[in-house]
């Protein structure tokens, strides 16, 4: 496993858990996403954080499908504002 490939994997679900905003438990989800991120490395080892977002979403996209599946319907701006 290539070192800057591991930081774009986990600064990509970093930015997700920070869309999130602990408005779910996203640890299972997190979990399994990452095992297909390191999966897609494998075929893709030269890969960007732009091409994650290219194959899988951008992250806010991904929190926001997310919350709406696990029935989490506050959304982060919401949260924070109170």
């Amino acid at each position: 496993m290539n070192e800057k490939q591991n930081h774009i994997i986990e600064h990509y679900l970093n930015r997700i858990k920070e869309e999130v905003y602990n408005l779910a438990s996203v640890d299972n989800f997190i979990s399994a996403l990452r095992d297909d991120l390191y999966e897609y490395e494998a075929s893709h080892p030269d890969f960007t954080e732009e091409d994650l977002e290219t194959e899988f979403g951008m992250p806010g996209e991904i929190a926001k499908d997310f919350l709406e599946e696990s029935n989490a319907t506050q959304p982060k701006d919401i949260a924070r504002s109170r």
